[in-house]
């Protein structure tokens, strides 16, 4: 199964392009939901929205929608996997609004930061305490892009993802039976 979809839904250069002009912004979410299978949200990755956010979100959508969510940069960016259980529980108690319409959560590294397998390896145990959900990781720096961190994504069932960018690096190696993919750089790739 393919989904398609978006980085967020929430761009006013979209108006009058993807939205009808004027359409109040909380309609925007049922109308992308009318075009799309799922989005990523990408907000959560700046500020955790709270529980009854994702709760509503959900209620805007069809029944078959799935969002994918973004893991916190203070996680990832920030604290670099050090310490992750807290952040992580209240990602997973507040995402878990979404209810069966939560899909993979994406949690991206900066591109500044090399391989420490020594914080990777506890990290991904801890995600064995949340075994219904997926995740996906993305790298970007070159150094994460090796057997030994593949091995250990295949043994914890973690896709690593596949970014497509002129500036990230891309290693077509499939870690899990599903795989997420991005296009960055807004109209980069686009014909």
């Amino acid at each position: 199964m393919l989904l398609l979809g978006t980085s967020g839904w929430v761009y006013r250069h979209w108006m009058g392009i993807f939205y009808p002009l004027q359409m109040p912004s909380e309609q925007q979410l049922p109308f992308y939901a009318k075009h799309f299978s799922t989005v990523e949200i990408n907000f959560s990755f700046y500020r955790l929205p709270e529980r009854s956010t994702f709760e509503h979100w959900r209620l805007q959508t069809p029944q078959d929608f799935i969002f994918a969510v973004k893991g916190s940069r203070y996680l990832t960016h920030m604290k670099k996997l050090k310490q992750p259980e807290e952040p992580l529980a209240r990602l997973m108690e507040r995402a878990s609004g979404l209810q069966e319409k939560l899909g993979p959560i994406l949690f991206q590294f900066p591109h500044t930061w090399h391989l420490n397998l020594d914080r990777l390896q506890p990290f991904l145990d801890l995600l064995q305490h949340y075994p219904q959900q997926r995740y996906t990781l993305e790298f970007r720096h070159s150094s994460w892009l090796i057997p030994e961190v593949y091995h250990r994504l295949e043994q914890a069932g973690v896709a690593l993802c596949l970014p497509v960018s002129p500036t990230v690096p891309l290693d077509l190696c499939l870690t899990a039976p599903w795989t997420y993919v991005r296009m960055h750089q807004g109209q980069w790739g686009t014909g």
